[in-house]
């Protein structure tokens, strides 16, 4: 099983994470299954800017903003974006594996 099967739509526990010094939460990962209010598809069309500027929701804390993976010039990264400041992502982590291995109470 894979880690995103294994942890598809889930709500993780711890569920903080530390980007530059700043503790932000993570209140769920996306889901994979149409249903699911967190539907991957859903989100991305939902929010439409992300394909502009190359990014794809792997999860979503409570207010509104997304942990994404960055496609743009090749990094494969993962980047916070917040919906309040579209144009701004904040580097996370370079790995899905890392972005878990991060969470902490």
């Amino acid at each position: 099983m894979s880690e995103s099967e294994k942890y598809d739509g889930g709500y993780p526990s711890p569920n903080k994470i530390t980007i530059d010094d700043s503790i932000e939460v993570v209140n769920n990962l996306v889901s994979f299954v149409e249903d699911d209010l967190s539907y991957i598809i859903d989100i991305f069309y939902e929010t439409e800017y992300l394909k502009e500027i190359n990014l794809i929701p792997i999860a979503e804390d409570p207010f509104g903003n997304l942990y994404c993976y960055d496609f743009d010039c090749g990094k494969n990264e993962i980047v916070f974006w917040d919906h309040e400041n579209p144009d701004e992502k904040r580097f996370v982590c370079d790995s899905f594996t890392k972005f878990i291995q991060m969470l902490h109470d």
